[in-house]
């Protein structure tokens, strides 16, 4: 029980040994921190109890955020305080209420000790509720409008507070760099096809291959990322070039696959190493579609044929003889006659 134990600290607390002091210097410690601990428990049931209430919610966030427009109680209706994340098994606030017909939330923290770790916690917390209501709401658009949570945090610590508000204050900052939107933002239907190739970034190059409208195009832009790549001999763009011949070579089966694979290694010295991979590409492409184009003749030509046997079965002509004029084997049309 808490007596016994508080009793075993005050007995080793006597004690003039150096050891024994030591070891009733951590005891004390630890009788300390429960003490907070049992304090802090009861300071949470005793605000949990009051900001339960509607009517006392409403009037101390009137006052901590000096909305004009006041809020009364029945503006507000209580909000699931349970978070799971990947980061901690379950983690719950304190009080979260929802104004009616709006995504906007508050959030009350109460805290008997400075904790260092608030600004990323209330972050994490706010995200937590964005991203549940994100992905409950299923009518979103371009013009969807994001939940708001607004933090206030209850501090009855003994000391001061002495933790920034802000997480942007205490975060490692880059020289030259000031943060004016909540995320950058690079669009590649803002850049042309030109400047894309030209840019020295790896990653424009990549996006000039998305930018891509047909297989065509894709070959195109890559012989001419290829081409660039070998005049400025960039060794970034070399390990490019491996990744975009994957990316290229997706989709084709396995056989077509080691097919290229093998005639780009016969491929030997200067610009040939770093071209011969879109080249052979383009080629194997060249040769895809020319077959398409013989074998859709070719089943073209053989429909053709069958209206003409169907069209002579019906002027009762021989089977041998309708053979011979659409060069059709006689059990394909003895097979047309029956589906007649």
């Amino acid at each position: 029980s808490s007596e016994s134990y508080f009793k075993y600290l005050k007995e080793k607390s006597k004690d003039k040994n150096k050891d024994n002091f030591k070891e009733s210097k951590i005891l004390k410690e630890q009788s300390e921190r429960y003490n907070c601990e049992k304090v802090s428990k009861k300071h949470d049931k005793l605000f949990k109890d009051l900001l339960s209430h509607k009517e006392v919610a409403a009037d101390f966030i009137n006052k901590c955020l000096g909305l004009r427009d006041k809020l009364r109680a029945n503006d507000l209706e209580r909000h699931s305080t349970e978070y799971i994340t990947n980061s901690y098994k379950s983690k719950e606030t304190d009080i979260v209420y929802k104004i009616k017909n709006r995504k906007i939330f508050i959030l009350i923290e109460q805290q008997t000790t400075e904790d260092v770790t608030m600004p990323y916690r209330i972050r994490s917390y706010a995200n937590e509720i964005i991203k549940q209501e994100v992905e409950k709401d299923k009518t979103k658009n371009r013009t969807y409008i994001y939940p708001t949570v607004i933090p206030i945090v209850i501090y009855t610590g003994k000391r001061k507070w002495n933790v920034s508000q802000k997480l942007k204050n205490i975060e490692d900052k880059l020289e030259g760099y000031e943060e004016i939107v909540d995320y950058n933002l690079v669009d590649v239907n803002k850049i042309n096809e030109k400047e894309l190739l030209e840019d020295e970034c790896i990653i424009s190059k990549a996006m000039l291959i998305e930018k891509s409208k047909s297989k065509e195009e894709i070959i195109r832009n890559a012989e001419q990322i290829a081409t660039k790549i070998y005049k400025e001999n960039n060794e970034i763009g070399k390990y490019f070039l491996e990744v975009l011949t994957k990316y290229i070579l997706t989709g084709r089966t396995k056989e077509q696959v080691i097919k290229i694979i093998e005639r780009i290694e016969n491929e030997e010295g200067g610009e040939a190493e770093m071209l011969n991979c879109v080249r052979v590409i383009k080629e194997e492409e060249a040769a895809i579609r020319r077959k398409g184009l013989k074998e859709g003749r070719i089943s073209g030509l053989r429909e053709k044929a069958k209206e003409i046997a169907k069209a002579l079965l019906k002027e009762n002509m021989t089977t041998s003889k309708i053979s011979d004029i659409t060069g059709l084997k006689i059990e394909e049309i003895e097979n047309i006659k029956r589906q007649k």
